[in-house]
Order: structure tokens, then C-alpha cells, then sequence
């Protein structure tokens, strides 16, 4: 497996949890989000790591910093698609793991 797989497996896994995926890889300013996603009415940042290893702890994955320039950059598409609520959601994985390990990021 190689990270191009596990985004497309995070896209098979997103819609197997009844998301409608809006777009990949989308971009702004010097933001990008993997995979932007909705359910409900509630507009999802999917973020897609791929390690060689399994990680445990999200701070190992992803920093604060990253974290907030992912919010940034879906905070203009809530009103885009009407979307109450905005989560952001980390996708990890490893190897040739079978499934994902999902972090859902805590946005103060």
C-alpha cells in the first residue's frame, strides 16, 4: 500500500459510512484537505496519513498548526453547502492494514 491507496481507500470507507464525498485533494491558499466530505448537515475535513507502522497517538500524525490550516480552509464551504456544522476527521493508515484507525479532532 502507498498513501494514493489509502486516500482512495478513505474515500471506499467515507462512503461506506454514508458520506457523500464533495471533492479530493482541495486546495486553498497554502491549505489542502485530502478528502471533503458530507453527512447530514455536517461538512467533514477528512485528512488521509499513510505510515509504514501503525501509530497510536494523533500528535504523531498531525500537529496543532496543520490542524488549523485544515479548519481554515473548510470554514468558507459551510456556507457553500448549507452545512450546520463543521468536524474534522483523521484517517490513518499502515501497512497493508486491512481498515483505518479514525481520529475524530477535537475543534475548540
Amino acid at each position: 500500500m502507498n498513501y494514493k491507496e489509502a486516500e482512495r481507500l478513505a474515500g471506499i470507507w467515507l462512503e461506506s459510512n454514508q458520506h457523500i464525498i464533495i471533492t479530493r485533494n482541495y486546495r486553498m491558499g497554502r491549505s489542502e484537505v485530502d478528502v471533503i466530505s458530507l453527512k447530514g448537515d455536517c461538512l467533514y475535513l477528512n485528512e488521509v496519513k499513510y505510515r509504514s507502522s501503525a501509530v497510536e497517538l494523533i500528535e504523531d500524525l498531525i500537529d496543532q498548526r496543520q490542524i488549523n490550516r485544515i479548519i481554515r480552509a473548510g470554514i468558507p464551504l459551510l456556507h457553500r453547502y448549507q452545512a450546520a456544522e463543521l468536524k474534522v476527521i483523521l484517517i490513518h493508515y499502515w501497512g497493508n492494514s486491512k481498515g483505518p484507525k479514525v481520529f475524530h479532532v477535537n475543534i475548540d
